[in-house]
């Protein structure tokens, strides 16, 4: 285990980040962990290489268009992310997505 930094609540912790795939029924079909420092987008490069033609829904450590435009360049998967909202051209996250993404947060 290793420190990390959470942005949102802007304390650091001690451990690992779980990074998981599941589908709109809550089912898992993609999970790994890694050390608490290592920045959230790593994990898609595993994601493109084993998912295609897909959305996927993706809390703001995946922000990032040129990691969007791989994802999608690759696999054709579609990676929506909330903005966060000092972006230029903030647009609201939907309320459909939120509830789907806030599934695998808790």
């Amino acid at each position: 285990p290793t420190f990390g930094y959470c942005a949102a609540q802007k304390t650091r912790y001690f451990g690992y980040k779980l990074h998981a795939v599941c589908d709109k029924n809550g089912i898992f079909h993609s999970y790994d962990f890694s050390p608490a420092n290592v920045h959230d987008v790593n994990y898609l490069n595993d994601v493109k290489n084993n998912f295609k033609n897909c959305l996927l829904i993706g809390d703001r450590g995946y922000i990032g268009k040129e990691f969007q435009v791989d994802l999608f360049n690759y696999s054709k998967i579609k990676l929506s992310v909330a903005m966060r909202k000092n972006q230029h051209d903030f647009v609201a996250f939907s309320k459909t997505k939120s509830s789907i993404r806030k599934r695998i947060e808790t």
